[in-house]
């Protein structure tokens, strides 16, 4: 990863800490159970261990957890991301003949099933948005028990 690519997401979760600051979330009446449920001290299968125990809610530590919970989705919304789009058409006001077609961008959204799937140049899925934001994947061919669900990443030239 680049250092300016880095250092702009960083800024983003900095910037999104201090709009979650304004909004009260970390409002000190709540400390407690938003550091249960992020599992700030450890408890419940989380990963983070910062050699510190928690005995008590620490709104500077819940701030700082909850920084790093959002760069790190931030990051992995970079490899992990799918676009929703939709495809425009247009048409000759005379004959309703279509003239172009168009795949527009409407949103960005990470389906984590969907980012297990390897890319491959020759899938066997394809993906589609055909109700808003909802991701459908279908096998364009038979998929053997055991085989590797593989998705192309960019267009498809078949």
């Amino acid at each position: 990863m680049y250092a300016d690519d880095m250092l702009q997401y960083s800024l983003t979760a900095a910037l999104l800490c201090l709009l979650l600051d304004q909004v009260q979330f970390f409002n000190l009446d709540d400390v407690a159970s938003k550091a249960s449920m992020l599992s700030l001290s450890g408890r419940n299968g989380s990963n983070h261990h910062s050699g510190l125990p928690v005995k008590e809610p620490n709104l500077a530590a819940l701030k700082t957890f909850a920084g790093g919970l959002l760069l790190r989705h931030i990051q992995q919304l970079v490899c992990n991301a799918h676009a929703i789009t939709s495809l425009e058409s247009r048409t000759t006001q005379e004959d309703d003949v279509v003239v172009t077609t168009e795949q527009v961008r409407i949103a960005t959204a990470i389906y984590p099933s969907a980012s297990l799937m390897n890319h491959a140049c020759s899938p066997n899925i394809i993906s589609n948005f055909p109700c808003g934001s909802t991701l459908v994947v279908r096998a364009v061919r038979k998929i053997a028990a055991g085989e590797e669900v593989l998705n192309c990443y960019g267009p498809h030239y078949q």
